[in-house]
């Protein structure tokens, strides 16, 4: 994505639809996002469930699952580990 709006803006530049300012000033800012949320929680914690939410949308299961669901279903998975072996209990075929 980034590549891809560096890529615009350079052509932008060279369109001379903007100027040599305007485009190192779009490139600071260029692939930044920002997150507003309601949540009384560190951040890191906010960006975990928007990391949450794209995976869940790259999956096509949107209509389905939220990140809130999907660390309920997740929390329903064990890893047992027994000397070297490491196993992990039923996964449901969701997750």
């Amino acid at each position: 994505m980034a590549a891809e709006e560096e890529m615009t803006l350079y052509q932008l530049q060279e369109e001379g639809e903007i100027d040599r300012e305007t485009l190192n000033q779009r490139l600071k800012r260029a692939s930044r996002i920002l997150v507003v949320s309601s949540l009384k929680t560190e951040r890191r914690q906010v960006y975990g469930l928007c990391r949450i939410l794209n995976r869940i949308k790259k999956a096509g299961m949107t209509a389905h699952l939220s990140p809130h669901g999907l660390l309920l279903k997740l929390s329903k998975v064990y890893a047992v580990k027994s000397r070297e072996e490491r196993v992990l209990t039923g996964v449901p075929e969701q997750v």
